[in-house]
């Protein structure tokens, strides 16, 4: 085990500005629809930045608290999310919005989506399950066989929402841990992406609307006043921007041109109002969020560290690309937000708890284990996993290496 440090600062700060961002441009891009349905221009934000106070909580919370007791829960916190996403599905609980029942009404409490929850829960889940079976992970029948079975059951329930952009983030996230766990290639190559695409095909063509989002990702000039109306009001908004843009709040396609303009199309806002370089200014925050995550992966004390920072940096970079994706049509269009900056409370506050976990795992650093003093008197550092000379050992004979624990690739 490392010796316990500070939490990764940068880290923090980069999503503390994603943070602020996010509310400043929930807000333009809201203001009109809250004037106009609620009578309040901050009706958005105030929720916004309430959800943001809850988030901060639970990321300040899991921050502190050792990572590796996410091992006691990680079962009941899967099988929990697996209760949800079926009540979801009960009349008087589950609540159909936009076309898709997504959401869970208990009682007096706020609508959430159990589908958010269960993206940590599977990475948090496969991440102990995985740094449990050692060098297990590669063989078929222990590795690879109930990998796929237990990925599969749950992308199916969110699937059935409908929520095929949930489902592609959560088997993505868990895809990466399995990888990094130490996959056998072979088995990913022969049998499971060919298998993943054809369900992939399916569940495009056996939805109509799927089959339609696909047709207006070929070609959304097709139908400009129907199915394409998104795409290309989306394209107007980052093509009005220019290089800098039209200004802060000064955007005209918020105006009930765009649709969700302060969800999941938040980032088109962002390119009208602060133009090119705004957008690339999200992406280089986002870049930054994967940077420092899979550093922190790299200095993990332990496999359990190195899969839970590997799964949560890539959750969330697998839904920020996605998003980005979507709205420069460089992928169909799937009502995926943009972490920390879309309008949201579960997302939002999911994606906070996220990166206290990771947090937690950047506290613990694989290369502050305590000095060893050398022959000469003075204190020297041995790097982690370095060849080692027994202090017994014959003059010339070769250093030892021990073996890589857990399986996992470094």
């Amino acid at each position: 085990m490392g010796a316990r440090g500070h939490i990764d600062y940068v880290l923090l700060g980069v999503v503390l500005c994603l943070l602020a961002l996010g509310a400043q441009m929930v807000y333009s891009s809201s203001v009109v629809i809250a004037h106009n349905e609620f009578g309040d221009d901050a009706y958005f934000v105030t929720r916004q930045v309430i959800w943001s106070i809850v988030g901060l909580a639970s990321l300040a919370l899991a921050a502190g608290i050792d990572y590796h007791r996410w091992q006691k829960v990680s079962t009941l916190l899967l099988l929990a999310c697996v209760i949800a996403l079926v009540l979801v599905f009960v009349p008087q609980l589950g609540i159909t919005r936009y076309g898709s029942q997504r959401w869970l009404q208990l009682g007096p409490l706020p609508a959430v989506q159990p589908s958010e929850l269960t993206k940590l829960a599977i990475v948090v889940y496969m991440a102990d399950w995985l740094s449990r079976k050692g060098s297990g992970v590669s063989k078929l029948g222990t590795g690879s066989i109930p990998f796929v079975l237990i990925l599969s059951f749950i992308a199916m329930l969110v699937l059935l929402e409908p929520d095929l952009g949930t489902t592609v983030i959560i088997c993505a996230a868990a895809f990466s841990v399995f990888f990094i766990a130490g996959a056998n290639l072979w088995h990913i190559t022969l049998f499971f992406v060919p298998a993943g695409l054809t369900i992939l095909w399916l569940a495009i063509h056996m939805a109509a609307y799927r089959a339609e989002r696909w047709a207006t990702f070929m070609d959304p000039f097709a139908d400009p006043q129907g199915t394409g109306w998104h795409t290309i009001q989306t394209l107007i908004a980052l093509g009005s921007g220019g290089l800098t843009g039209v200004g802060l709040g000064e955007s005209r396609q918020k105006a009930y041109a765009l649709p969700a303009a302060h969800t999941d199309s938040i980032l088109a806002i962002i390119g009208e109002e602060l133009g090119l370089a705004g957008t690339m200014a999200v992406i280089l925050l986002f870049m930054l969020v994967g940077w420092r995550g899979f550093q922190i992966a790299l200095r993990a004390p332990d496999t359990l560290g190195r899969l839970l920072a590997v799964g949560i940096t890539s959750m969330v970079l697998w839904q920020a690309v996605i998003n980005v994706g979507a709205v420069t049509a460089s992928l169909p269009y799937t009502g995926v937000t943009l972490p920390f900056i879309s309008f949201g409370g579960s997302s939002l506050c999911i994606s906070l708890l996220s990166i206290g976990i990771l947090l937690s795992v950047s506290r613990f650093d694989h290369y502050s284990q305590p000095r060893h003093r050398s022959e000469s008197g003075r204190r020297r550092a041995h790097p982690p996993d370095s060849p080692q000379q027994p202090a017994n050992a014959p003059p010339g004979s070769a250093p030892r290496r021990g073996p890589l624990r857990g399986g996992a690739r470094v």
